[in-house]
């Protein structure tokens, strides 16, 4: 993939299609990826196989033309295949809101702090700046 193509992506990623001067093909694959873009980060635990299924269904284009859409998303998102340490803090974060916000649903309290202090423990903010950086 050519840097000045993942460029154009990123730069347009959520432009709006209607007013972009872009040629109708790249409108049509920037708005797929951000579809895609949009549900992968909404649900991280999703696999690589059901992304193409749904980069497929909804953008009307072969299995070849969904992964290499993965493509440009894995460099989006931060390279999901290779598991990172960014991809797996995403996660985690999105896990602990999550069961912050079940717990605050069925208003237990206890839940709530006891997510709440993970959140913070996890994301370092108990910490000082400085005590981090060493």
């Amino acid at each position: 993939m050519k840097l000045d193509t993942l460029e154009l992506y990123r730069k347009h990623l959520f432009d709006d299609p209607n007013e972009s001067k872009l040629p109708d093909h790249v409108s049509k694959r920037i708005v797929r990826i951000r579809q895609a873009y949009t549900f992968w980060y909404e649900f991280p635990m999703q696999s690589e196989t059901e992304i193409r299924d749904f980069i497929m269904r909804n953008g009307g284009v072969t299995a070849t033309q969904a992964y290499q859409d993965i493509q440009i998303l894995k460099i989006l998102l931060g390279d999901i295949k290779n598991a990172g340490k960014e991809w797996h803090r995403h996660r985690v974060i999105h896990m602990i809101l999550e069961a912050y916000e079940i717990a605050k649903e069925k208003q237990d309290n206890k839940g709530m702090v006891l997510a709440a202090d993970k959140l913070g423990k996890y994301t370092r903010l108990d910490k000082e700046d400085s005590d981090i950086d060493e």
